[in-house]
């Protein structure tokens, strides 16, 4: 009899267990970084478009309003775009030594068909550490830059008209020139920083209202139906 009744209750409970609350446990990868020694090292990882509603990452439509700037058309009316863009990639940088990020870009194109070329900016995020050689912390003002640049933006344009190197127009940029004045030799020098942040496109305004005019146009050359693309090389250099 004592045994029946364990068996009995045994078996409610895992029918109450059964009908319980299902709660969902989410779990997400932790990359763990380290460096030791002279350390150089910039990693960008495209996102891809299936994630998040196809409202982060690529392919993306050219005409949806996350990827335009916001505009005014030729009534007067104020077209709204994105604030900085869709979200297409994410990359990260971790340094000891001295370096400038040098970013090249070419327009974007159909792949196929003569079309007007279509300019963009890049908006590069980033979240910073950053300590001296006694290992404390310098906080950084700036946590984003612009390709082109757009008001302040810490870039410099090396060259553009299409150089030889078969890019249109090529910056640079120090995500830690704030503090670059701290390592003035190497005595001073610990790890320079790494950073962690997100790559968002945005087309420019003019590319902008060329896309708007042309939209729902089936029969357009400028804007030809079809897939479009542009090449960006990201590259660490040394500083002078």
């Amino acid at each position: 009899m004592k045994k029946f009744c364990l068996t009995l209750m045994i078996l409610l409970s895992g029918i109450f267990m059964l009908h319980s609350e299902y709660i969902h446990q989410m779990s997400k990868p932790l990359e763990l970084q380290a460096a030791y020694g002279q350390v150089a090292y910039v990693s960008v990882t495209p996102i891809p478009a299936q994630g998040q509603s196809y409202i982060q990452g690529m392919p993306f439509n050219i005409e949806e309003s996350y990827v335009l700037s916001t505009i005014t058309d030729e009534n007067g009316k104020v077209i709204p775009g994105s604030e900085n863009g869709r979200l297409i990639a994410n990359w990260s940088l971790i340094s000891n030594t001295k370096v400038k990020l040098r970013i090249s870009v070419n327009p974007m194109k159909h792949v196929s068909k003569n079309s007007s070329e279509l300019s963009y900016y890049l908006h590069f995020t980033y979240l910073a550490g950053y300590t001296n050689a006694g290992g404390d912390e310098i906080p950084l003002n700036t946590e984003y830059f612009n390709i082109p640049m757009k008001d302040n933006d810490p870039v410099t344009v090396v060259r553009s008209d299409n150089p030889d190197s078969g890019y249109a127009n090529i910056y640079e940029v120090d995500p830690f020139a704030e503090v670059s004045a701290d390592f003035s030799n190497e005595e001073n020098m610990s790890y320079i920083g790494s950073l962690d942040g997100g790559i968002y496109f945005q087309f420019d305004e003019v590319s902008t209202e060329l896309i708007y005019k042309e939209k729902g146009n089936a029969d357009s050359t400028s804007i030809p139906a079809g897939n479009y693309t542009a090449w960006v090389l990201i590259e660490m250099v040394s500083q002078e």
